[in-house]
């Protein structure tokens, strides 16, 4: 809410080449928010008008659309007196005055723990998804390099299940050979 720190902080952040949005209030947040969920991270201040830090983020992990963002708080020394439920709630708290290397630890903090729950997500769909469509979100050429026979049918049906059309060589010089000639994404050899 405070004017001026709102200033350098989204100075700052463009300066980096973030990509940042300012708004005065957590009710002006909110109200963006609404609109637009496509962020990696929301930075809060603790004490505003109307709504705290604390209220403004329970109301953001509220929302469904909203709660994966990960939100860093920026209190002063003395306004946070639970840190262990801040833990829960924030990526990343730091206090104010915020020095520069503080702010860059903070968004890398915050989308770090962004990066950890997408890597949850995909390890916990990886069972269902895997093995089903996993070609047609990442298409790739692909020779496998396999000369034991039953290595092979294994390999090749483990890629025609992800949905993959692969070409196989019986040895390495068949291999070399058939890179020489086609154009592979990646090779997969023993």
């Amino acid at each position: 809410d405070n004017p001026t720190n709102l200033f350098v902080l989204g100075y700052q952040l463009k300066n980096w080449k973030v990509d940042t949005v300012c708004l005065p209030s957590a009710a002006e947040a909110i109200t963006y928010l609404e609109k637009d969920t496509n962020f990696d991270l929301i930075l809060t201040d603790m004490r505003m008008p109307e709504m705290d830090g604390i209220t403004f983020v329970k109301h953001i992990k509220s929302n469904i659309a909203l709660r994966d963002i990960p939100v860093s708080l920026l209190s002063s020394l003395g306004e946070v007196s639970n840190l262990s439920e801040q833990r829960l709630l924030f990526a990343s708290l730091a206090f104010k005055p915020l020095k520069q290397k503080q702010l860059l630890e903070m968004l890398a903090q915050g989308i770090q723990s962004k990066d950890k729950l997408k890597k949850k997500e995909v390890l916990v769909s990886k069972e269902q998804k895997l093995f089903n469509d996993l070609a047609s979100h990442y298409p790739a050429n692909i020779l496998l390099a396999e000369d034991n026979p039953i290595n092979q049918k294994l390999a090749l049906k483990v890629f025609e299940k992800m949905g993959y059309d692969i070409d196989l060589a019986k040895n390495g010089k068949e291999a070399f050979e058939m890179v020489k000639q086609g154009s592979y994404d990646i090779v997969f050899m023993d």
